[in-house]
């Protein structure tokens, strides 16, 4: 008792190191910017680093759009909400540079860390852990942040809408959690606001969050048999649909099956063939077969375990792969196989609290979409961060749950 009170008297080691991730990636940032104004880029990328493509691609629409602003409708070839509004946001204040879209930027991850940060102390008091755990908690969070890579990248790197798309999934989750606890109509609104934000981003993964909201309702009123059957129909289903409608484009994603396929892999001519127009030196796999269902299932079992834990030690091929496989590589490894091992507690958790089962279902079925399309270890570690930041916070209440459980035995 006196040692939390204590604790609150003095300012948190989180807050510190809270303070020092900001000014982190505003440096990292920075300089990236200055590199990229000094060998002719214009400052929103540079060639050959991570979000190049993407970056120049936004800055471009974002340059036309601000010379016809207030005269005519903007340009979005990017199908996407983040050009819209970065163009007016770069517009209205007037500044035609991409540090202005980077300081944005800055302050969308700065909203996603204080995000993560709400939903890691939220779970924490719903476990009734203490004030010294919670504090705890968040400082492993903060060191999470300042050493990784691919969240590095995403922010600093380039201009790229990501994001804005890892704060609106994890707001969802975070509201979703609070109205699976609470049930209050604010929070239901705040869902529905963030839905609606991730769809005008990246509609799949809206998509998937919602399906998975879905799975996660059925998964919490059948029995552990009826789920086996869910699973065997599931499997029964996508065989149909893989046989007999893969060319069959579904509304609102305006994809089919098979442009999902061979999105990473390049596209099929009129004669059947596969021409590899996005093949990377990072592929950890070639396409898709799209007519041998068993070749298939096979080749997505190993995409879904590419995408969840990649790099893994055999694809270590380049020294950014090195530095990647080793810190957050080993590190989503270490999570997912402490979260197995300690199973029987998170068991305890999930059926003490519904919200990390929603949390992990929303993970792992994310990672089942991005196994769909993606075979490169860049694209997959970059669009994994969501899942990631899920394991990450719940591995962290089950570690200092079994800490204060076992200091109470």
């Amino acid at each position: 008792m006196h040692e939390d009170v204590y604790l609150k008297r003095n300012t948190p080691t989180y807050t510190y190191l809270y303070m020092f991730i900001i000014f982190e990636y505003f440096l990292i940032s920075l300089f990236i910017y200055l590199y990229s104004v000094k060998v002719g880029e214009l400052g929103a990328s540079v060639s050959g680093l991570p979000g190049g493509n993407d970056s120049q691609l936004y800055w471009t629409q974002i340059v036309n759009n601000f010379k016809i602003f207030k005269t005519s409708n903007m340009q979005n070839v990017t199908s996407t909400s983040y050009t819209p509004i970065m163009s007016i946001i770069v517009s209205v204040i007037g500044i035609l540079d991409p540090l202005v879209v980077r300081i944005v930027n800055l302050f969308v991850f700065y909203a996603l860390l204080f995000q993560v940060s709400s939903l890691l102390s939220f779970l924490s008091d719903k476990m009734g852990l203490s004030y010294q755990s919670n504090r705890s908690a968040r400082n492993y969070l903060g060191a999470v942040f300042i050493l990784y890579p691919a969240l590095i990248f995403s922010v600093c790197f380039g201009i790229g809408r990501d994001i804005w798309i890892y704060l609106a999934f994890i707001s969802v989750m975070k509201y979703s959690c609070k109205w699976l606890s609470y049930k209050h109509l604010i929070d239901a609104i705040f869902i529905l606001a963030w839905w609606i934000f991730l769809f005008s981003l990246r509609k799949y993964q809206a998509i998937s969050v919602l399906l998975a909201g879905i799975i996660f309702l059925i998964f919490r009123r059948i029995s552990f048999k009826s789920f086996l059957w869910l699973m065997l129909s599931s499997i029964f289903i996508l065989f149909f649909w893989f046989t007999f409608f893969k060319s069959v484009e579904l509304p609102v994603v305006n994809m089919s099956l098979m442009d999902a396929l061979q999105f990473q892999s390049g596209y099929r001519t009129e004669f059947g063939t596969v021409v590899l127009v996005n093949y990377g030196s990072s592929d950890f796999m070639g396409a898709y077969s799209t007519t041998n269902f068993p070749l298939f299932i096979i080749q997505y079992i190993y995409s879904f375990v590419c995408n969840m834990l990649s790099p893994l030690i055999w694809q270590f091929k380049s020294l950014q792969l090195i530095v990647v496989g080793i810190t957050e590589g080993f590190l989503i490894q270490f999570c997912i196989f402490m979260l197995m091992k300690k199973r029987e507690l998170l068991k305890k958790i999930i059926k003490s609290n519904p919200c990390f089962f929603f949390l992990l279902i929303q993970a792992i079925f994310w990672n089942v979409v991005i196994a769909f399309s993606n075979k490169n270890i860049g694209t997959g570690i970059r669009l994994r961060i969501p899942e990631f930041i899920i394991f990450i916070v719940v591995y962290i209440i089950v570690k200092f749950k079994e800490k204060e459980d076992k200091n109470e035995g």
